[in-house]
């Protein structure tokens, strides 16, 4: 009786299968956690700017007869004006922080779901995790190019799971 080839055999792939699902469980939690969280606290923090009442900005009055208090009222006139602006900038990065976490979470339970099909054996979750791997070899790729040396070592170590992800899920039609 001859041996199949490692990957071949319906054992051998089911192994290999439930490792790339398990791998989809740990991303799913090592990406959804944190970004629920972040996702919660930008988004608090946003909504809290954004219904605090505004500085009132006192109307140019007349400028004092003294040249030293009227530069000090133009001073202190411009530098509220100047803090306002930041407190719209950093209201917009909370907002734009708790968007990019919510989608990030999102990502994640589409991550642990399509793990939950692949351990299953359903053809649409080996699809879309074909889909999910190529999405990340992409974005590991992008890190590879960008990233310092931590980055990078981290980037090719996603680009490698994401390529055994891939191959492991297309092997079935191949």
């Amino acid at each position: 009786m001859e041996c199949a080839p490692l990957g071949v055999g319906t054992v051998e792939m089911n192994r290999n299968l439930m490792m790339v699902a398990k791998g989809m469980y740990t991303l799913a939690a090592v990406l959804g956690l944190p970004s629920l969280l972040g996702t919660v606290l930008f988004g608090w923090f946003a909504l809290q700017m954004h219904l605090a009442s505004p500085a009132t900005n006192a109307k140019p009055g007349p400028v004092s007869s003294d040249a030293l208090i009227g530069t000090a009222q133009q001073i202190f006139r411009a530098a509220g004006s100047a803090i306002g602006f930041f407190g719209s900038v950093v209201e917009g990065l909370a907002t734009g922080l708790a968007v990019a976490c919510a989608i990030v979470f999102v990502f994640a339970i589409g991550m642990y779901f399509t793990g939950r099909g692949v351990a299953n054996h359903e053809t649409w979750a080996r699809i879309l995790g074909i889909l999910f791997a190529v999405l990340l070899l992409l974005v590991s790729s992008a890190g590879m190019l960008i990233g310092g040396r931590i980055g990078a070592t981290a980037a090719l170590a996603m680009a490698v799971m994401s390529g055994y992800s891939f191959w492991i899920l297309c092997s079935r039609y191949v």
